[in-house]
């Protein structure tokens, strides 16, 4: 299959999409570490800043993704499409 520049294009965007959830996936793994040693944290302040924290990079990575798969299976339709024709 030929790959246009377009296709390039989004191919990378798609990476970098990727990328970022790999990021919040370490970012999760922390969360889990934290929530190892609640019991020894003697400021409940600083739990709360990181879940704070991961929440909004969750909420981020999550509308990343939804934007990612709908323009996904945009672009599925049309290649459906384009191949009913032929």
């Amino acid at each position: 299959m030929v790959l246009t520049r377009k296709m390039k294009e989004q191919s990378k965007e798609q990476d970098m999409a990727a990328a970022a959830i790999l990021v919040g996936m370490q970012e999760d793994n922390e969360i889990i570490n934290i929530e190892n040693h609640i019991e020894d944290d003697t400021d409940g302040v600083d739990v709360l800043k990181k879940i704070s924290e991961f929440t909004s990079n969750y909420n981020t990575l999550k509308l990343l993704v939804d934007v990612h798969t709908t323009e996904m299976d945009r672009l599925e339709k049309l290649i459906s499409d384009l191949l009913a024709i032929n």
